[in-house]
């Protein structure tokens, strides 16, 4: 269910199974619930999301690299892009998004993804920032700029 501050809503429901193959039950069921709920909402809110769970339940090992490789690319790309996420950083600590927003949505697509990484997996943003990146606020200080999000 989604319920908007005015008070309207939509629902809708959703059922999976597990695979009785499974080899972990417990790991794929909790899977499976982040899956739906992710889905589920991105459904609602009609954004598009990178597959990776799902990818997971297909039985595609190859979802991501070894961890040591992964955090070698990341690093590399956060190297690349340092002066966008300085800006990005240094604004929102200021509280002056229009001078953070520009940074951010000038990136591409692919780079936005790809320092979209939580803080707990090593991500350049804390968890303030990347709800503060989520935000209408921070999209309306790019548009007052007169420029299209």
């Amino acid at each position: 269910m989604l319920i908007h501050s005015s008070g309207q809503w939509i629902k809708d429901e959703i059922s999976m199974g597990i695979a009785a193959d499974a080899k972990n039950p417990a790991q794929a069921a909790g899977s499976l619930i982040t899956y739906l709920r992710r889905y589920s909402l991105s459904a609602f809110a009609n954004i598009a999301q990178q597959d990776d769970d799902g990818n997971g339940l297909e039985g595609n090992v190859k979802v991501m690299n070894t961890a040591k490789d992964d955090s070698d690319e990341y690093r590399a790309v956060c190297d690349l892009l340092r002066d966008s996420i300085d800006q990005i950083m240094e604004g929102i600590e200021a509280n002056d998004y229009s001078h953070a927003a520009p940074a951010w949505f000038e990136l591409s697509e692919d780079e936005k993804m790809a320092l979209w990484r939580a803080p707990s997996k090593g991500g350049c943003f804390t968890t303030r920032q990347r709800e503060i990146l989520k935000s209408s606020e921070f999209r309306e200080a790019y548009n007052a700029k007169g420029e299209a999000a």
